[in-house]
């Protein structure tokens, strides 16, 4: 099947939007430090110094998870890496992070922001 020149235009774009931000608009800024606390306490990833617009950084065996906030674009981006953790966070890992949750509202454990 053979798809239409708007279509193929359509896919080129956001292929160059993404090869220029990376990948955009899955995290929501409020899921930023829970997906944080994920990594770091199940992944075991480590965090790194930011810069600039980004939010988090961390590092495992040479791997990193970037995630940034455009303000061009007005959404959260993040790197290659930073995708596929999210996906793998929100896919089959959730029911730890809520786990982890009640264990700091029983335990009225607060994080400063």
């Amino acid at each position: 099947m053979k798809m239409s020149k708007t279509k193929q235009r359509k896919e080129l774009i956001l292929q160059r939007k993404k090869d220029k931000y990376g990948y955009f608009g899955l995290f929501r800024i409020e899921e930023v430090y829970p997906f944080q606390l994920y990594m770091q306490r199940y992944k075991h990833f480590k965090l790194a110094v930011t810069q600039g617009n980004e939010l988090i950084h961390m590092i495992k065996d040479g791997l990193h998870v970037i995630v940034w906030y455009d303000e061009k674009l007005r959404q959260c981006c993040s790197n290659r890496y930073g995708m596929c953790m999210w996906y793998v966070y929100h896919t089959f890992d959730e029911e730890y992070m809520e786990d982890f949750l009640a264990y700091e509202k029983e335990h009225e454990i607060y994080y400063a922001i």
